[in-house]
């Protein structure tokens, strides 16, 4: 498997959970350290209510697609703001990523509908022909990264990267009470789930226009975890290790390491193993003495939007000043097989 150089900008941004309604807001809410967990109107079995980062804005009752397209919509008018000024009417498409299929309440309707209602609410015209939906959960990002730098490469001047999900859904939440993965005073290893939506707008360099660079995205790697959750055989992070080294390489950053990585880590021991497996391994690429940091462990789990967020908050701090000037590699870890890494820089 080889990774995805990819050496395109970032020249808009959108993002949206429980603890901020615009992209700004969520990064300047991960700096402060500031969780929103609030109570939901979910049961577990004891009877208690469960602990939730959701959004209150969004009627409690609405169906989970309804809620997804919620979280998305207001996220991608921030991203493609500036991109419907440029180039009005102008199609792209879209790179998208949601939960697994096996998700429990996974609505089959949902890819479809939720690239409809994106471009018949706000505007920005979607490349129907050229976009894909991914259904393989927080990976999923990293797939939707690399059919996007694909779309690139073979000509496309602009495309969009994102992912929505939401874990406010009665099923789902049943799933993993009874995996017992959700985090309380019995489980500590269990994670807190969230709700979210980012998007980012990539655009060849030869293609910019008047648009202005944000960010940068260098490459993305993949790979599949022979041992996930669940699996009999102890898992030795094989997949992680293999999508970060394919991203390493295909960044192309020569003698200079990583000085900075970001996860989706929220808690869960398998995880974290599985990660720190990986920076390990990769130590030529990724220093000793790099610095790790996990949003979500602040967004609560947003799932198959993780990546998307990762991308968003590293530009957002880099805009900022509080994020260190070199590239960052960032890791996404599916519940099934798929792993995913990226490496992004400052504009």
């Amino acid at each position: 498997m080889a990774g995805t150089p990819i050496q395109a900008l970032v020249v808009g941004l959108g993002g949206r959970a429980a603890n901020g309604l615009t992209a700004v807001q969520v990064a300047t809410s991960i700096r402060a350290r500031r969780l929103w967990v609030r109570e939901s109107r979910f049961r577990d079995r004891a009877g208690e209510p469960i602990g939730l980062c959701h959004l209150a804005c969004i009627d409690p009752a609405a169906a989970w697609t309804d809620r997804l397209i919620a979280l998305a919509r207001p996220a991608f008018l921030q991203a493609t703001f500036e991109l419907r000024a440029a180039h009005p009417g102008l199609a792209v498409p879209v790179f998208l990523a949601l939960a697994e299929r096996e998700r429990p309440g996974f609505d089959p309707n949902a890819p479809r509908l939720l690239l409809d209602r994106l471009e018949a609410t706000t505007g920005q015209v979607v490349d129907h022909a050229r976009s894909r939906v991914f259904t393989t959960g927080r990976a999923g990002g990293a797939k939707a990264l690399a059919a996007a730098g694909d779309a690139l490469a073979a000509g496309a001047p602009i495309a969009i990267v994102g992912g929505v999900d939401s874990y406010h859904d009665a099923d789902a939440l049943d799933g993993l009470e009874r995996e017992l993965r959700l985090h309380s005073m019995e489980i500590e290893n269990g994670f807190i789930p969230g709700e979210g939506a980012a998007f980012f707008v990539l655009v060849r360099p030869d293609a910019m226009g008047a648009l202005v660079p944000r960010g940068r995205v260098l490459s993305v790697g993949l790979g599949d975890e022979p041992h996930p959750l669940g699996s009999s055989e102890p898992c030795l992070g094989v997949g992680a290790t293999t999508a970060v080294r394919e991203a390493l390489d295909a960044a192309r950053l020569g003698p200079r390491g990583i000085f900075h990585t970001a996860s989706d880590l929220q808690n869960e021991r398998h995880r974290v193993d599985e990660w720190l497996f990986a920076r390990a391994r990769n130590h030529e690429g990724i220093v000793r003495e790099a610095v790790d940091e996990q949003p979500l462990l602040v967004t609560g789990d947003l799932g198959a939007a993780s990546l998307a967020m990762l991308v968003v908050q590293s530009v957002v701090a880099w805009e900022m000043g509080t994020l260190s000037p070199g590239p960052r590699c960032l890791g996404v870890h599916s519940d099934g097989p798929p792993r995913g890494a990226a490496v992004v820089a400052r504009a």
